[in-house]
């Protein structure tokens, strides 16, 4: 069965090639989608899919993520390209100063639809923690977060390592193989 990817991100393409191969074929599809607007991630991605659906019409998946920060209320939750564009991770160390946690974590949801289905929503989170000394990197994320499972900020991972890190601990993706082996083979 072949699965439209709804990204632009060959990272993304390849994480989910290598969760859901060789049972189900994802087909890249970089289409322009109006960003619905949210503190939900699943409310985004559900949005998101739907209009997908109606330029696409078959089946497809679609990812969106967020970063929440629990000393800022869940800062800056979904809104994660435009802090990467606006804020410096000095801004972020400097809203941190003085906090009582550094807990934080990231939440990917990701979304199948497929025509004449309601959509399936599958949700993961790896928890962590924002370092008290960022490193160079390329997103303002991935230098101060500290994931509890690998006890360094994302930064310092080449972006394969960064890649299968992120296929590994995002479960989201076993969630999605186990209804589309379900739904789709043992029909």
């Amino acid at each position: 069965m072949q699965i439209n990817f709804i990204t632009g991100n060959p990272q993304k393409v390849a994480i989910a090639n290598a969760a859901l191969n060789p049972e189900f074929t994802i087909k890249a599809n970089d289409i322009d989608l109006p960003e619905h607007q949210s503190m939900c991630l699943k409310t985004i991605a559900t949005n998101s899919a739907e209009a997908a659906l109606a330029i696409v019409g078959e089946p497809l998946i679609l990812t969106d993520s967020g970063f929440f920060i629990e000393a800022l209320t869940g800062f800056p939750g979904p809104f994660v390209k435009w802090t990467n564009q606006t804020l410096s991770t000095e801004n972020f160390m400097a809203m941190l100063t003085g906090a009582g946690t550094r807990r934080a974590y990231v939440e990917d949801c990701l979304v199948f639809a497929a025509p004449g289905q309601k959509p399936q929503i599958f949700c993961s989170q790896v928890p962590g923690r924002i370092t008290l000394e960022p490193c160079p990197g390329m997103s303002t994320i991935s230098k101060m977060f500290i994931p509890n499972q690998l006890g360094h900020v994302v930064a310092k991972l080449s972006p394969q390592r960064e890649a299968e890190f992120w296929g590994e601990h995002n479960t989201n993706y076993a969630q999605l193989k186990a209804y589309l082996q379900k739904t789709f083979l043992n029909s």
